[in-house]
């Protein structure tokens, strides 16, 4: 074993440099702690009490932490044992689960006060100042705070880095890295990760857990390329490959063996319901809703998730699978509930407001904000993923097309549109002489249907063994193992919704959209004059009542 005389208490590094060298030489964790024990002085039994913490052995880093302590014989003594003290108890609970739980930051922030306008004495101020920090870290991680967080992991870097301690340094990184993957920082995150990953090892063992980040941080930030691109350099993140396909609603022939994971498993299973929804036809509604209820459940099992980039993404999918089974005034109230998110969080951010936009565009649903306000907040959005160096406008266009294809079109077609947007055009019904979308010519019946089915009129092609719902399957594409009914939106409604802005550029967008596309199909099956006229009523009301509201 190491019988180097112990290190001097007050130089911060050399305790680690002192540390190593021992367990080099054989000695174990707990050989230190005891022999540290046997010391009559606040800084060896500190160093105990956090090799024995190290160790999760509780019982004897408390009764060293009471030891040191009662050996304090000064306020920076007695500091640096409170720091400890509360830095471990918290360290393993990184969340405040239990409301009655005491938070410390109040306490540890006047520490902080007090410790810098101390002197150095039997151990470094710069180390008691640094383990300050890091108990304020903790309690601001478990509360929440996660902006703050950041800022504190941003002040032990800097410690550690003057004070020369590479350990310490490492750990900050760690922290800070942490903190800004919950806080929602994911392009921050991204750029700290790869800069990370280019500075270890090969063979570094710790690869694989900054991988699994970056995958999570690229997708956060829309880049699908990049992080099908990460997760396949790692065979070890199979469920990282299915998410980052999952989120565009493709699934691989194995993509349910991955479902089992506990971290993200839940995820991509809920996505694999919403997304199967698109493959029944619009004819069976009750096997529709069937699968946004399955959904739901899997969204249910996991509402006591507490990260706040959990909560909105959650707040997200159940809003999804409550727009699909007609419940807009719950999906209302989610998207409203959601508390503020950091801006770099693009992927939730662009769901939350193809939501929006999706509610504001629909008859039955309050609106959760207005046309103009929704067409702001998704410009924005695109705008900065265009900004930020690792941002991807196109994946979140991607991801926005295929769970909110209404919204997507909108902006495809008002005033100042997405530029990346322009191809969901393609998704709106031309009515005239013949009717056509994607390209696809529609037989007339197929074509009134989706017409009077978005005004909830009655339809007259999906009679089962019609000639029409077979004719229909042009629309029928493949997706991974899904088959995918492409989504079809009728430019009535966006013509509304875009003269309900009051503005003489959206009046001119919305003018345009009738000349190119029209309102009711050209051709209609005979006999279907009485529901061709209700049509027209239903479309010309609706446009009253968008051009009545004050926004």
């Amino acid at each position: 074993m190491h019988t180097d005389p112990l290190p001097p208490f007050h130089r911060w590094a050399a305790v680690f440099e002192w540390e190593d060298a021992a367990l080099g030489g054989g000695a174990t964790t707990e050989d230190l702690a005891r022999r540290y024990t046997l010391l009559a002085c606040t800084p060896a039994q500190v160093r105990a009490a956090l090799l024995y913490h190290r160790a999760r052995m509780d019982d004897q880093r408390d009764e060293a932490l009471h030891r040191a302590y009662g050996l304090a014989h000064n306020r920076l003594l007695q500091l640096y044992v409170l720091a400890v003290s509360c830095l471990t108890r918290r360290g393993r609970a990184m969340v405040v689960l239990d409301p009655d739980d005491l938070t410390f930051s109040d306490v540890l922030l006047d520490g902080l006060r007090e410790v810098r306008r101390l002197e150095d004495g039997d151990v470094s101020r710069v180390e008691v100042e640094y383990r300050l920090l890091e108990a304020l870290h903790y309690d601001q991680y478990a509360s929440g705070d996660h902006s703050s967080a950041i800022v504190t992991a941003k002040e032990m870097l800097l410690l550690a880095t003057l004070a020369q301690v590479p350990r310490s340094m490492a750990t900050a990184r760690r922290y800070y890295q942490s903190a800004i993957a919950q806080a929602g920082r994911y392009h921050e995150d991204l750029t700290e990760r790869q800069r990370t990953l280019r500075s270890l090892r090969p063979d570094d063992p710790a690869r694989l857990k900054e991988r699994k980040g970056l995958a999570i941080a690229q997708l956060n930030v829309g880049d699908l390329r990049g992080a099908l691109d990460t997760a396949h350099a790692a065979p070890q993140l199979p469920i990282h490959q299915t998410l980052a396909q999952a989120v565009v609603g493709i699934f691989e022939p194995d993509a349910q063996n991955h479902f089992v994971d506990r971290g993200l498993g839940w995820i991509a299973e809920c996505l694999w319901h919403l997304a199967r929804i698109d493959s029944v036809p619009p004819w069976r509604p009750l096997d529709r809703r069937a699968l946004a209820t399955a959904a739901l459940c899997i969204i249910r099992e996991h509402n006591q998730r507490r990260a706040l980039t959990d909560r909105a993404f959650l707040a997200w999918l159940e809003a999804r699978a409550r727009l699909e089974a007609g419940e807009y005034g719950l999906a209302r109230h989610l998207v409203q509930s959601v508390a503020p998110i950091d801006a770099e969080d693009l992927l939730t951010r662009t769901l939350l407001g193809g939501a929006r936009l999706d509610l504001a565009l629909t008859d039955q649903a309050y609106q959760t904000q207005t046309v103009a306000h929704s067409e702001d907040e998704l410009r924005q959005i695109f705008a900065l993923a265009r900004s930020l160096r690792h941002g991807s406008p196109s994946g979140l266009a991607d991801i926005l097309q295929r769970w909110h294809p209404r919204a997507a079109a909108y902006m495809a077609l008002c005033p100042q549109p997405v530029p990346e947007l322009l191809g969901a055009s393609e998704a709106v019904l031309k009515c005239h002489r013949r009717a056509e979308v994607y390209g696809v010519v529609l037989p007339p019946a197929v074509a009134l249907d989706e017409a009077l089915r978005r005004y909830d009129l009655p339809t007259v092609a999906e009679r089962p063994g019609s000639n029409a719902r077979f004719q229909r399957q042009r629309l029928l594409v493949r997706r991974g193992t899904l088959d995918y009914w492409r989504p079809v939106v009728l430019a009535a409604p966006l013509a509304a919704a875009l003269r309900s802005v009051r503005s003489g550029t959206h009046d001119e967008a919305a003018a345009r959209l009738d000349a190119e596309f029209g309102s009711v199909p050209g051709q209609v099956p005979v006999g279907t004059e009485a529901l061709v006229e209700a049509l027209r009523l239903a479309i010309a009301q609706k446009d009253e009542r968008g051009t009545s509201l004050l926004h």
